[in-house]
């Protein structure tokens, strides 16, 4: 059964302004929003840095020990 995010996420008027939130808190749906976002940058960067490293390391490690 898929979830409906209507079931989670309210507005009204007189909580925060109208603005869309977890239902049942005061947390704004833009905030996790925010930290979502926050956090797949970081994971990119970090990803970006592990290649470039494998990349720049590569070729000592294929080359032959004497």
């Amino acid at each position: 059964m898929p979830i409906q995010w209507r079931d989670h996420i309210v507005s009204t008027p007189d909580t925060l302004r109208g603005k869309p939130r977890i239902k049942g808190t005061r947390i704004p749906v833009s905030l996790l929003l925010g930290y979502l976002a926050a956090v797949i940058r970081l994971m990119k960067s970090l990803l970006n840095f592990l290649i470039s490293r494998q990349c720049r390391f590569k070729p000592v490690l294929i080359m032959p020990v004497s």
